[in-house]
């Protein structure tokens, strides 16, 4: 988890609005599975109430969001052009959704080995679920106390800790044997000086994290305010994280711009 802090700026574009979180994976077929997540607003879903996550550490005051968030998925032959799956649907594009909390930010990884679907994906707003799939579309949450339930949550925010308001926006590969989660991270409940953490998991259910984030807001200016969505890579035996780096010290609404960084290392 050791980074270097040479960190180029490889990007840079003027802030107009979000865009949803996306994931995509090359599944044997060869096509390329784009799981991302979508938003309703408040009023196409008047009455909608909903609960607090099982285990769950996020603040009271986030728990009436009021918009409905749901993972979608979008298939493609080429990388460039996309249908999604349950087009028709009353949320369009729709495969992962629940009545009672939002659902997003998904992270999937494929086992060619089982041919098993694995997602981790934000449960709220601040802390982690789990589920799988058999085909990548019906998808069953991860609950042992009462299986196929949603609710459980397998990653959650430390009180007194770096991440002691919030795990959120994580990405996940498997390596060395174990799966390698990295998310930001909010010592706050504000969106301010965002850091990204490290996890890892022999099973994708059971996490160790790092006591520490292993990414900080630099010196460079780009980069000076937060750290925003995390993406490793591996390529040999060089681990490769992208990274959104803001020079607002607020990360959201974001007031600054928004630039991609990389950092690298030999450990991960």
């Amino acid at each position: 988890v050791d980074f270097n802090d040479d960190r180029p700026c490889l990007w840079r574009i003027d802030f107009i609005q979000p865009v949803r979180n996306a994931t995509g994976l090359l599944v044997p077929d060869l096509a390329v599975d784009l799981y991302y997540c979508g938003c309703s607003p408040a009023k196409t879903n008047p009455g909608r109430v909903v609960t607090r996550p099982q285990h769950s550490q996020t603040p009271d005051a986030y728990i009436k969001e009021p918009d409905q968030m749901s993972i979608g998925l979008a298939i493609s032959d080429d990388g460039l052009h996309y249908t999604k799956v349950g087009q028709d649907g009353p949320l369009k594009g729709h495969v992962f959704t629940s009545d009672q909390w939002n659902t997003r930010c998904p992270a999937c990884h494929y086992d060619a080995g089982t041919g098993q679907f694995h997602m981790w994906y934000n449960w709220g707003f601040y802390d982690i679920g789990y589920a799988t799939s058999d085909d990548g579309i019906d998808w069953t949450p991860y609950n042992p106390d009462s299986p196929g339930e949603w609710g459980y949550v397998v990653l959650r925010p430390t009180p007194g800790t770096f991440d002691a308001h919030g795990v959120t926006h994580q990405d996940v590969i498997y390596h060395d044997g174990q799966y390698w989660m990295y998310y930001h991270a909010l010592a706050v409940p504000e969106w301010v000086w965002l850091q990204i953490g490290f996890a890892s998991s022999p099973d994708g259910i059971h996490w160790t994290k790092h006591h520490e984030p292993i990414l900080m807001p630099g010196e460079n200016p780009w980069e000076a305010g937060s750290l925003y969505h995390p993406s490793p890579v591996v390529v040999g035996d060089q681990m490769y994280l992208y990274y959104t780096g803001m020079s607002n010290f607020q990360a959201y609404p974001v007031l600054g711009d928004c630039e991609i960084g990389l950092a690298v290392s030999s450990r991960g």
